[in-house]
């Protein structure tokens, strides 16, 4: 008897959860569908919010194949990570240019075939979209976009996350930041007996230093990697302080510069949640609603 009252209890919320998906999703293709001057403000707002988000998103992935700090710390994935959510907003954008495509070419030639019968002409049969099954693998298809899409800027920025906390609290024991450490305490000790060798190497950055060429052949990863966070970044060593940067001159008397790797984490932290929240906001808004249209009864 309990068991029955339990299962009637969870058949009675699923059906006022059922009604209540399809009377939002009801409301949101008559409002796209309305051809009122109501209707078509929410159409060009739609549009323009598409546009503009696929503009921010093309201008990070841009920004992304170009950051020397993005392809060094995270690889790809900030990338495959825009990728999925542009994926993710086109293939929703298609839906409803379907939906809305498809509803304007039935209201045109619904008045065309009110002419013909008005003249006696003979009619013709109403155009017809994408079959039920077509339609519902679309919406599947565009709710594992907005799904994978939320979940790549998830593992976006909880990797962000970590990469900032090994830089912050355990730079240096393993790793890349192990191998920068070690090749910048090479070139600390390298720059120091430049500095002591004669006065003239006094004030003469690290690459000018007589051996330099010889002691740190090209390619030099590490050590072209620590120039450019010099010279681009304003920082001086990289896990610990020295006296001085190596690769700019000498900043002003009382200007303290700060830990390379303390620099980086903060950039990881801000790059990964400038790509990582948006690709989950929009792909949970998408899934959802991509959800509630997939059990929509007139889909």
């Amino acid at each position: 008897m309990v068991i029955q009252v339990l299962i009637a209890h969870h058949h009675h919320h699923q059906e006022i959860t059922i009604r209540c998906m399809n009377r939002w999703s009801s409301w949101w293709l008559n409002l796209l569908e309305m051809e009122t001057r109501q209707g078509r403000r929410v159409r060009y707002a739609y549009a323009f919010c598409h546009i503009l988000s696929g503009a921010a998103l093309t201008i990070g992935a841009w920004y992304c194949s170009k950051s020397i700090l993005v392809l060094f710390w995270l690889g790809i994935w900030p990338i495959v990570s825009l990728a999925s959510t542009m994926l993710s907003l086109a293939v929703h954008f298609g839906l409803m240019v379907h939906v809305r495509w498809m509803r304007w070419v039935r209201l045109h030639e619904r008045k065309e075939h009110a002419k013909r019968r008005s003249n006696d002409l003979p009619m013709g049969g109403l155009r017809k979209g994408w079959s039920w099954r077509t339609l519902r693998s679309y919406v599947f298809m565009s709710f594992v976009m907005g799904v994978a899409s939320a979940a790549l800027g998830v593992g976006l920025i909880n990797g962000g996350a970590d990469l900032s906390s090994r830089l912050t609290d355990h730079c240096g024991e393993a790793g890349s930041s192990r191998q920068i450490e070690e090749t910048h305490r090479r070139l600390a000790s390298f720059y120091d007996k430049c500095q002591l060798a004669s006065p003239e190497a006094r004030g003469l950055t690290a690459e000018h230093c007589p051996g330099y060429q010889a002691d740190f052949p090209s390619p030099a990863p590490y050590v072209e990697y620590l120039a450019h966070l010099e010279a681009h970044n304003g920082c001086s060593g990289f896990c610990h302080m020295v006296g001085r940067p190596l690769f700019i001159p000498k900043p002003p008397k009382g200007q303290v510069l700060e830990k390379c790797s303390l620099v980086i984490a903060s950039q990881l932290r801000r790059v990964t949640l400038a790509i990582g929240a948006p690709a989950i906001v929009l792909g949970v808004v998408g899934a959802l609603f991509d959800f509630f249209l997939f059990n929509f009864d007139n889909l």
